[in-house]
């Protein structure tokens, strides 16, 4: 990652935060996004190159590979709460984890993963506003719709039950009990791109992709909800959009002051179908100790270093059913639609209550979900 005030790789300019580089800015009140190639990240600011008195290089998001298979079949597996599966290896996917890598080797797999992605994706800004509201189009492209059907049925009908992160071209990141606690259906693809998953009020196509293979957390105890997080691999590399596009994992310890949520789950007490338009709202981080005690005392329901409890100080707002294994979430950069995935939707005492909702930390299971994601 280039550091502020450093020579640019890309052209005669130098790295600096795009809230200091004028050209950018005046792009982004003008066009709502800029074309400056990207440096990196310095917190949550996006660092990018600032030309020097030159206008910069126009960068182009290379969009060329969607045709990979896995090699396996479409059969979903469901490994035990004790056992990890990994069926499927792909020769493509498999040859470009041995190629030389550049990568810091006290970095993260992850973080260098998402210091790549950020030099793909181009900024974007889009007006804000949240407490329970509509999602715009592209405001969250890593958002993932998983589809249900059942066993025994017909598998026209799909159901959207859960929600997940896309986290790499090929693995969504979701809760484990989404691919347990209904014994009656399975998931056999993710729908990405969409923020009306079932119509067409938002003009957008629908971009399904079928799984190829499900990987739960070998420590998941579906009684206790502890290590309550799971993976897709689909079968085939998703294309990177404006509207479909990886998020990173956010690394750090430390909890944020507040997440944004994101689903498609109920909107209020009474509705139990839940929305066909993505929902979005803010809420505000709780320590574990104050969670415990409201959460023992209720359900005698222990929370532990690996979750993270998040509500709304007015009970407005709350993930509900249906927003399960969706992705509790800051934005990298102002504006850029670009997001760390902190924690995965995991349960509740209520909808919408002035209990705060539980959410399985992504920082605890890193190692885990590299070993799966960038072996």
């Amino acid at each position: 990652m280039k550091e502020e005030d450093n020579p640019c790789d890309y052209t005669i300019g130098t790295c600096i935060s795009v809230r200091n580089c004028p050209e950018a800015v005046n792009a982004l009140k003008r066009e709502r996004r800029h074309s400056f190639p990207r440096c990196g990240f310095e917190g949550f600011d996006e660092i990018v190159c600032c030309p020097r008195g030159q206008s910069a290089q126009v960068r182009t998001v290379n969009n060329s590979s969607n045709s990979e298979d896995d090699a396996g079949s479409e059969e979903v597996t469901s490994p035990s709460p004790k056992t990890t599966t990994r069926r499927h290896t792909t020769t493509t996917e498999s040859n470009r984890s041995r190629r030389p890598s550049n990568r810091n080797p006290t970095v993260r797999k992850s973080e260098s993963a998402c210091e790549e992605l950020s030099n793909e994706i181009r900024a974007q800004v889009s007006l804000q506003i949240f407490g329970g509201e509509n999602a715009e189009p592209g405001e969250f492209p890593h958002m993932a719709a998983i589809g249900y059907v059942n066993e025994d049925g017909n598998d026209e009908v799909v159901e959207y039950k859960c929600g997940g992160s896309l986290i790499h071209k090929k693995f969504v990141l979701t809760a484990a009990h989404c691919l347990v606690a209904d014994t009656t259906s399975k998931p056999v693809h993710v729908r990405l791109g969409k923020i009306d998953v079932h119509g067409n009020s938002d003009n957008l196509v629908a971009e399904d992709y079928r799984i190829s293979t499900t990987f739960i957390h070998p420590e998941y105890n579906r009684r206790k909800r502890e290590h309550d997080i799971a993976l897709l691999r689909l079968k085939k590399r998703v294309k990177n959009t404006d509207y479909i596009h990886p998020a990173c994992l956010f690394t750090k310890p430390e909890n944020p002051e507040k997440v944004i949520v994101t689903g498609w789950g109920s909107t209020s007490y009474n509705d139990y179908k839940g929305s066909n338009v993505l929902q979005k709202a803010v809420l505000h981080s709780v320590p574990n100790t104050h969670c415990n005690q409201t959460y023992f005392s209720r359900l005698s329901q222990v929370i532990t270093p690996s979750q993270l409890c998040a509500g709304s100080k007015d009970a407005s707002t709350d993930t509900c059913q249906g927003d399960s294994g969706g992705p509790a979430q800051i934005e990298i950069s102002e504006g850029n639609n670009m997001y760390y995935i902190v924690g995965v939707t995991s349960f509740g005492a209520s909808c919408g209550g002035k209990v705060p909702g539980v959410y399985t930390r992504v920082n605890k299971h890193l190692d885990w979900i590299e070993s799966i994601v960038w072996p």
